[in-house]
């Protein structure tokens, strides 16, 4: 790390020892007093020592004039460098659909969103971003390392990012940068190469659970993050969009109830009884998810209050959300839009719209080399495979398909039948109507191989995985 002068401060003046007339410096000590080093110290000599042969030292430079020592010693300053450069904030809100967010037009009510629709027109708005897979780990783990999940190998429930892999936390804080992470996901709470590259991890219960509102708890936390030494990277991961979906106080766009939903039912008895749901009872839920995304909204315009306004910011979700369009309530089953094409705001500098495709590990490739305005690419690549780790695993969603996407045409693979299909998003948005497959589109050969894992089933990871409608 290469310091500018005025980015240092001087904390302390110490000596370094040798033994007697022992000139190689073997052993010596560094005799300092206590003091918080900071975040990135550097050693800086003060002056030079040369030994006399007869059992003297002499100090040239800062130090000339100074009596002689009977051991052999260097004056040493101690210096706290910090580099210079903007703050860095990468914001995930989880489950967000790119179809809730106003600056993209299609959002199901006014005033949905006004402060990430602010944020967009100071923005480069991406038309056309998707995630790696339709839930939390791959994705996550693609903006955090810049490969698709067959390259960073988070694809089941149990899996971490290997250590050897380089994340973005640790990109940041390689260059002098405070890293602070704030998220909400029980998934994330546990895992070492995750949160590897952080100076500070808050997922705890708190901030992390599914069946209460945290988005308050993360900003505060969040501002924290802020006070810190800079130039910093903070990533703040919202989670309230994810189900349970729930009411908020002083937003009422939601009925007291359903035709048969209270608002207290848990994801999976949605699902178990999701023919019996009337019509009444998808909008119910759909507005309680509008209420969590607005809520979330409002808590993200606390955060960007305090962000400088010269800082890179980078908002996007993991994931989106079926809301009973197709007979599911969540997501992870599926490859389609509502749950791949996400929002992608960033703020760097420069403002617009972009229609060009840009895969998530774009994202994490520009945050590791720094560089923007993102640049399009030719093709999306997208997974989702569960794959049972031994027989602790059976319960968990039983699915295995990829996708890729080039110019209009989205094409998928059930890993599981080998069955193919291809959709025209141009003359078909929606995906309703399955084509023959495209030869010309080819997959990765790896998603041939079967995800395996290395992982164990924990009784904490269990319980998230059950929590978060993973499990069964």
């Amino acid at each position: 790390m290469t310091c500018q002068a005025n980015s240092c401060t001087r904390l302390l003046n110490g000596a370094l020892l040798g033994s007697g007339g022992d000139l190689s410096w073997s052993g010596a000590t560094l005799l300092l007093d206590e003091v918080d080093l900071g975040e990135h110290p550097q050693l800086a000599h003060r002056g030079t020592a040369e030994h006399d042969g007869a059992g003297k030292t002499s100090l040239t430079g800062a130090d000339a004039g100074a009596e002689p020592y009977t051991q052999p010693m260097v004056l040493l300053s101690l210096f706290a460098c910090r580099p210079t450069g903007p703050d860095v904030v990468l914001v995930v809100v989880d489950t967000l659909r790119m179809d809730h967010v106003g600056a993209y037009g299609q959002a199901p009510r006014q005033g949905l969103t006004p402060v990430m629709d602010a944020l967009a027109e100071q923005s480069m708005v991406y038309e056309r971003a998707y995630a790696s897979s339709p839930w939390t780990m791959p994705s996550t783990a693609t903006l955090f390392t810049g490969l698709s999940p067959y390259e960073h190998g988070v694809r089941t429930g149990v899996d971490d990012i290997p250590l050897e892999l380089e994340t973005v936390a640790e990109h940041y804080a390689d260059k002098g940068y405070t890293t602070c992470a704030v998220q909400g996901n029980l998934l994330l709470k546990s895992l070492p190469g995750f949160q590897q590259g952080f100076d500070a991890w808050h997922g705890g219960p708190a901030v992390a659970g599914a069946y209460t509102i945290t988005s308050d708890a993360i900003t505060d936390l969040a501002l924290e993050c802020l006070q810190t030494p800079g130039p910093r990277f903070v990533y703040v991961h919202y989670f309230d969009p994810h189900d349970m979906y729930l009411d908020h106080e002083g937003i009422d766009w939601a009925p007291a109830s359903g035709d048969t939903l209270t608002g207290k039912e848990q994801i999976d008895t949605l699902r178990d009884g999701f023919d019996a749901l009337t019509p009444a009872d998808l909008e119910f839920l759909r507005a309680l998810y509008t209420e969590e995304v607005h809520f979330t909204d409002q808590q993200l315009g606390r955060l960007l209050a305090a962000v400088d306004p010269e800082a890179l910011v980078v908002l996007t979700s993991d994931h989106g959300e079926e809301l009973g369009e197709r007979g599911w309530l969540g997501h992870t089953i599926t490859l389609n839009e509502e749950l791949v094409k996400v929002p992608l705001l960033v703020r760097d500098g420069t403002v617009g719209r972009s229609s060009e495709l840009v895969p998530a590990s774009s994202v994490g490739q520009a945050l590791l080399r720094g560089e923007f305005p993102l640049q399009p690419s030719k093709r999306v690549e997208l997974e989702v495979l569960f794959a049972p780790a031994g027989d602790q695993e059976q319960g968990l969603k039983d699915v295995a398909l990829v996708g890729v996407i080039e110019g209009d045409n989205k094409q998928v693979r059930d890993l599981k039948t080998t069955e193919v299909w291809r959709y025209d998003l141009a003359a078909d948005p929606g995906e309703l109507q399955r084509l023959p497959a495209d030869p010309s589109l080819v997959f990765p050969p790896k998603w041939d191989e079967s995800a395996s894992s290395t992982g164990v089933m924990t009784p904490e990871r269990e319980e998230a995985l059950r929590a978060l409608g993973y499990m069964d």
